[in-house]
């Protein structure tokens, strides 16, 4: 865990209960700089976690506060983070297991969906695309990413199924090294045509095309932190 400290300033105002407040109902981007009057204190314990909605701030042993900054490999924000931007403070997570070992990527009928998005935080939005134009053919059933949908674990409902970058980020930045107990065939989010997805092979990295009827691939859920 990497500690990158906050000027005094931002020290004083998150050790007020008012500080902690407003950080609970806004963005960082909108509370630095802001004037706070101190009004009482609070008490946090060496290395404590402030509650998730301060998950990226931690008390050192000389009471002062810090942001923690993530790398790969670390469990936290309810998996084992794969990817972080240049900040360290945010990234990628994904679940600790499979939810699925083998089920399709369609909800019975072959139609576009136009989740054809593939980079690092576009996998959110296939998923809902996928989600809402198969649900608009068939109410029922279960598919790849409405199983990462519906998930929660770790306290967070938030998951969906990662992109074809998403994907290969998972294997190259976790399985390569061994983490995460990775099964063979995995699904992306990532939508080629009206009958087919992108999948990944995890035992030799190979991205490859596959019929969304198909039920050999895994899935496996991520979430943005």
């Amino acid at each position: 865990m990497y500690i990158h400290h906050l000027n005094s300033e931002n020290l004083k105002r998150l050790l007020t209960l008012k500080w902690i407040l407003a950080f609970a109902l806004l963005p960082m981007s909108d509370l630095m700089g802001q004037h706070l009057d101190v009004v009482g204190s609070a008490r946090v314990s060496e290395m404590d976690t402030l509650p998730e909605l301060t998950a990226n701030i931690v008390s050192m042993s000389d009471g002062t506060l810090a942001t923690r900054q993530f790398k790969i490999g670390d469990y936290a924000h309810g998996g084992i983070v794969f990817w972080v931007d240049e900040s360290g403070e945010h990234g990628l997570v994904c679940d600790t297991t499979d939810i699925h070992d083998g089920i399709a990527w369609y909800n019975g009928i072959n139609r576009v969906t136009n989740a054809t998005g593939d980079g690092i935080g576009v996998g959110a939005m296939n998923t809902m695309l996928a989600i809402t134009m198969q649900t608009n053919d068939n109410t029922t059933g279960e598919f790849a990413a409405l199983l990462c949908a519906e998930l929660v674990r770790g306290g967070y409902g938030d998951w969906y199924l990662p992109s074809k970058e998403e994907l290969n980020l998972m294997y190259t930045n976790l399985h390569l090294a061994g983490l995460g107990g990775f099964g063979e065939f995995y699904w992306s989010s990532t939508e080629d045509s009206s009958a087919i997805a992108w999948t990944q092979n995890f035992t030799n990295g190979n991205q490859s095309l596959d019929g969304k009827f198909n039920v050999i691939s895994s899935v496996r859920a991520v979430r943005a932190f």
